[in-house]
C-alpha cells in the first residue's frame, strides 16, 4: 500500500498547512489503532491497518519536509536527528506502554490506549496548526 499510494497521497496532501495534514494523519493513526480493538476477524483488520497506513502515509513525509523547512540552513541535520530522535522514543515507549495496559487491564486496551494515543496526538496538532495560523 505504501509504494502504490505514496506519491498520490503526498500530492493530495501538499496542497495543504502542513500541521493541519499532520493532524489529519495522527486522527487517522488513532481511528486505525483505536478500531483494532473492535474488528472481528482478518477482513476488520484489515479495513484498521488500511486506515493506519493512510495516516503513515500523511505523517511521516510531511513532518520530514515540515522539519527541514522549520530548520536553518546551518542546524538542518541537527533538527532531522531531533525528529528521528523523538519518533524513535515513541517506538521505545509504545511497546512498554502497552505491555503495561495488557498486563494491568486486558489484551484489548493496547488498541484502546493506542487510539488514545492518536487522539491525544490529533489534537496536539490540531492546536499546533490553529495557533501557527494566527501568528501568520
Amino acid at each position: 500500500m505504501v509504494v502504490l499510494l505514496q506519491i498520490f497521497v503526498t500530492r493530495r496532501t501538499s496542497r495543504y498547512r502542513p500541521l493541519a495534514i499532520m493532524a489529519v494523519g495522527t486522527l487517522f493513526y488513532g481511528l486505525g489503532v483505536g478500531s483494532i480493538a473492535f474488528a472481528t476477524g482478518f477482513w476488520g483488520f484489515l479495513a484498521s491497518i488500511v486506515i493506519v497506513t493512510i495516516g503513515e502515509l500523511m505523517v511521516i513525509p510531511t513532518a520530514s519536509t515540515y522539519t527541514a523547512n522549520q530548520a536553518p540552513e546551518t542546524m538542518r541535520g541537527r533538527y532531522m536527528s531531533m525528529l528521528a530522535l523523538t519518533m524513535g522514543a515513541g517506538s521505545l515507549m509504545g511497546p512498554l506502554l502497552g505491555g503495561f495496559l495488557n498486563d494491568t487491564f486486558s489484551p484489548s486496551a493496547i488498541w484502546y490506549g493506542g487510539g488514545a494515543a492518536g487522539f491525544l496526538g490529533a489534537i496536539i496538532f490540531f492546536v499546533l496548526a490553529t495557533r501557527t495560523k494566527k501568528q501568520e
